[in-house]
């Protein structure tokens, strides 16, 4: 994959998680995964889902976190069951 910093230095950005480094990465990966199709068409399908799924992911966490959060580091709410018996 190519330095991605360059290409997004003079972009604009229409939404909040399209700033975000990661976000960018996990893009570049999908489109690299698109124009570099697995031969194991199992391997590929899950390839995609995990990607999109990482993509997806990223972009709803800025929306979903609770804006007042308490804790360092706030946890989407969509997230929230997964740590429902954790503490």
């Amino acid at each position: 994959m190519s330095d991605s910093t360059d290409r997004y230095a003079d972009s604009t950005y229409f939404f909040e998680h399209e700033r975000l480094d990661c976000y960018r990465l996990a893009a570049d990966v999908v489109r690299w995964l698109a124009a570099h199709p697995l031969d194991d068409k199992h391997l590929r399908d899950q390839a995609t889902r995990a990607g999109q799924s990482i993509v997806l992911n990223i972009a709803e966490a800025p929306r979903s976190c609770a804006p007042h959060s308490t804790s360092s580091r706030a946890i989407p709410r969509s997230s929230r069951p997964n740590f429902a018996g954790s503490g």
